[in-house]
């Protein structure tokens, strides 16, 4: 492993100039490493964080769930109520814009949710920026026109609670285990105890919701 070497504090500020630029560059790694180079000698500094911020959203085709996660741990050390809710609604739009591009299975609703999402943060935040302030607003008619615009972007086939839990609930599915179908031991003609695994359990997503709910 290499030690990364120290900036000095005094250049910090030409530094994150340069940060801005490998962003306009689409070079976020570049970026994201000045960034940090900066945050080492100026832990609070909120352009930085910022920067470093935006700099993991733009790797969000790239690295979805880690870089997720790292820009949403950058959200407590924001300052003010108003960056860290303006700025969980950008990571919320531009997860969505990367599940558009990357075009997974169940993309049109997995975008639709987590547009919704940042449109409620965006109105959240409207409420607490400056007069002057228009950026939450500029962004939730961003959201509005993409889901206006795309017929494919619809909510989960489910209502009220249920739909927050959707996207957890298919990782929850996915990743249960494997089980025998009834009768499979009759058909191997194995021994009892010794069962052969056949298949993941067809359960339904709403009964599953609503077991994780309490219901």
């Amino acid at each position: 492993m290499f030690q990364v070497k120290p900036i000095a504090k005094e250049a910090a500020a030409a530094a994150l100039e340069r940060a801005m630029r490998y962003r306009l560059l689409n070079e976020p790694p570049d970026a994201e490493s000045i960034c940090l180079d900066v945050l080492e000698v100026e832990p609070e500094n909120q352009e930085a964080l910022v920067t470093l911020l935006l700099a993991l959203t733009d790797q969000f085709d790239q690295r979805l769930g880690p870089a997720v996660k790292e820009a949403q741990a950058l959200l407590p050390r924001l300052r003010d109520d108003y960056s860290q809710v303006y700025y969980e609604g950008v990571i919320c739009e531009r997860k969505a814009k990367a599940h558009l591009k990357l075009g997974r299975h169940h993309f049109g609703h997995m975008a639709y949710d987590w547009l919704r999402r940042a449109m409620e943060c965006y109105e959240r935040a409207e409420t607490i920026c400056p007069p002057d302030n228009h950026e939450a607003i500029l962004r939730w008619n961003s959201c509005a026109r993409i889901l206006n615009q795309r017929s494919d972007l619809v909510p989960w086939p489910m209502t009220g609670t249920e739909t927050r839990v959707a996207p957890k609930l298919l990782a929850y599915m996915a990743a249960l285990p494997l089980r025998c179908h009834r009768g499979c031991r009759r058909r191997s003609g194995r021994v009892p105890g010794r069962r052969r695994i056949t298949a993941r359990p067809r359960n339904n997503p709403a009964r599953l919701t609503r077991a994780i709910l309490g219901r």
